[in-house]
């Protein structure tokens, strides 16, 4: 008996051939489709991580400023930030930090935890004069250890030079003139600074700040408070060029000038927009805006993040 075996015409192996080839050619533009959309989706992605970092590391250091110090620069003109009228042109934006990086701590073995390397206090039970301030309960040696490194051996603070020297911002300050940053030591002139103490730490008793500069005055009379912040260096942000960079390790109570002095560091490439603005009369709520631009699927495409610091 014989099998039955099915034939197949030349015509419909024609059409199954085809119906395949067109069911595979959409499955093909399909699968391709999805995957063009998850590249463009993980670009956009990217570089929208990319801005809101640089944001958020810029806002970060902002957020450690000393109050009143915030100022905006062209080079020659220094201005505070809580002014309206802002300048115009290639301007930067800088502020003095208390050193919140040394602050942080170190490791005690007698404690068993992280403790802050200084205090920032002062012990007012004590008899304080115009050479020595004594802190309260203060041991800066890993202070010491990390400013050196963060400042590349620059900033030594028990080395009382005027090249490494730290200063001490009192609590209680009010808002300080417009020389920049309150300071008119660009022009080498120390007269314009207020409530602020230089000089370096005692290296052989770690609760005394000795004195090696100009006391700062305001009618002849140290103003000295109970809580201090310790600085060791300002910041700048600015853009050059489509490269927004962020400086660091200069001390504008020395006569360092951010340009010239500091040290540098990338925080965003092809930025197409850098701007910001005081939201109150006093200045200190600023909005930072960032713009950067990328080519995606070769359409250039810019992404902006607004950040706020109270």
């Amino acid at each position: 008996m014989s099998k039955f075996r099915p034939s197949f015409t030349l015509l419909e192996v024609v059409v199954t051939i085809t119906v395949t080839a067109i069911i595979m050619g959409s499955t093909f533009n399909l699968l391709m489709n999805i995957y063009n959309s998850y590249r463009d989706m993980r670009d956009l992605r990217s570089v929208d991580e990319v801005v809101s970092t640089a944001s958020l590391q810029l806002i970060k250091y902002l957020e450690h400023r000393i109050d009143g110090s915030k100022i905006e620069s062209n080079g020659t003109t220094f201005k505070l930030i809580y002014e309206s009228d802002l300048l115009s042109g290639d301007t930067s934006l800088q502020w003095i930090s208390r050193g919140f990086d040394s602050f942080n701590g170190v490791w005690s073995n007698d404690l068993n935890a992280v403790v802050p390397t200084w205090s920032g206090f002062l012990d007012l039970s004590l008899e304080h004069n115009r050479s020595i301030l004594f802190l309260d309960e203060t041991n800066i040696t890993g202070a010491k250890e990390i400013i050196w490194n963060l400042s590349n051996g620059e900033v030594n603070i028990f080395n009382a030079t005027i090249s490494s020297s730290p200063v001490l911002f009192f609590k209680g300050n009010l808002y300080p003139s417009n020389d920049g940053f309150g300071w008119k030591s660009i022009e080498g002139n120390l007269s314009g600074k207020k409530f602020a103490y230089l000089g370096s730490f005692n290296e052989n008793n770690y609760t005394s700040f000795g004195e090696f500069n100009d006391t700062i005055t305001e009618d002849s009379v140290l103003r000295v408070y109970e809580q201090y912040l310790l600085s060791w260096t300002a910041y700048g942000v600015k853009l050059e060029g489509s490269d927004l960079y962020l400086y660091y390790n200069y001390r504008p109570w020395n006569g360092d000038v951010m340009e010239s002095d500091g040290t540098k560091i990338l925080l965003l490439k092809n930025v197409t927009y850098f701007n910001y603005k005081t939201l109150d009369a006093s200045g200190s709520t600023i909005q930072i805006r960032v713009c950067a631009s990328e080519d995606i699927d070769r359409n250039e495409t810019i992404f902006c993040r607004d950040s706020s610091i109270f």
